[in-house]
């Protein structure tokens, strides 16, 4: 009896192993799968365009960046120059458009990558000579050699060979300025600055024929007004002073003139305030009086006018002697 119940729940038990062993576990929830390089790339480039369309050429600029960094495709070298221009980086442009050139020999913007590479070279060009001609007014001739070196390596113009080798024996570099300077002649032969160029190229010859290396600094065709020395100007003053001139002389007898009639002046007006000088017998009444006050206030006044006079005389005189 007992057996039965016993068989039966064995059973119940080797069925439920069997069916755990044959059933499968539930499925795990798959990650969601990240997002690829060129995906992000294509984002960033999205970003840059919608940026550069709106005129914010350093958010494009960055957008681009990246774009490029994750993909490495060659196009983007353009969009990035493009940005640069816009703002304002000449050098960085001119990198990134030349890189796209190399790289992507048949881009579609080949033609307008030519055209804005020679614009940015054209500024850059301009920029660079305004800097050396800064520096050569500044006597730093080093300078203003690489400058305009460098303004003519992006713009070959001949007359910048002639800047070139002045600087050049400016700085002592002799057969380095010879060269530059045959240069110049042959490639700009009606130069306004010819003749000079051709002086100079005989004075380096003559001294390389008589064995020297290199030359100081030599001046200028064209030097600046010299201060006149002490002694020149010493000389000069001795020269005026020997000669008076004639309107020195008329103002000097002027006021000498003025100033006699200024003494007279005061001396009469001195005489008719002593009333001591009445003379004897006459008497003293208001009429006299008054008479004496005026005569001596018409000579004070001829007195005061007359001094004013002399020396303004005489100073004009000391003034153009």
């Amino acid at each position: 009896m007992l057996g039965q119940p016993q068989g039966a729940f064995m059973n119940a038990i080797l069925l439920a192993i069997a069916l755990l062993a044959t059933s499968e576990p539930p499925a795990a929830t798959a990650p969601a799968a990240a997002p690829t390089s060129s995906e992000e790339a294509r984002k960033a480039f999205k970003e840059g365009a919608d940026a550069y369309q709106a005129g914010n050429y350093d958010a494009a600029l960055q957008a681009f960046m990246l774009s490029y960094q994750l993909s490495q495709r060659g196009e983007l070298l353009f969009d990035i120059a493009q940005s640069h221009r816009l703002l304002g980086h000449w050098t960085a442009a001119q990198e990134y458009y030349e890189r796209y050139l190399a790289e992507v020999p048949q881009g579609k913007s080949r033609d307008v990558a030519l055209q804005s590479l020679a614009e940015v070279k054209k500024k850059r060009a301009v920029i660079e000579q305004a800097a050396a001609q800064k520096a050569f007014q500044e006597g730093n001739y080093a300078a203003a050699l690489k400058g305009y070196s460098t303004s003519y390596q992006l713009v070959p113009r001949g007359e910048l060979l002639y800047d070139i080798a002045q600087c050049q024996r400016l700085t002592g570099h002799l057969a380095e300025a010879k060269t530059t300077y045959e240069r110049y002649l042959a490639e700009v032969p009606d130069g306004k600055s010819r003749d000079v160029a051709q002086q100079h190229l005989d004075e380096i010859n003559t001294r390389l024929a008589a064995g020297e290396a290199a030359l100081p600094p030599s001046p200028d065709l064209n030097p600046k007004p010299v201060e006149p020395s002490a002694a020149v100007v010493s000389s000069s003053a001795s020269s005026q002073q020997s000669h008076p001139r004639p309107a020195a002389i008329v103002l000097g007898s002027v006021g000498i003139a003025a100033g006699a009639l200024a003494v007279v002046g005061l001396v009469e007006a001195l005489s008719f305030t002593g009333w001591q000088s009445q003379p004897p017998g006459v008497p003293l009444t208001v009429d006299s009086v008054q008479a004496r006050v005026n005569s001596a206030n018409t000579w004070a006044t001829v007195s005061l006018i007359s001094a004013i006079a002399a020396a303004a005389g005489i100073t004009g005189a000391v003034l153009t002697w």
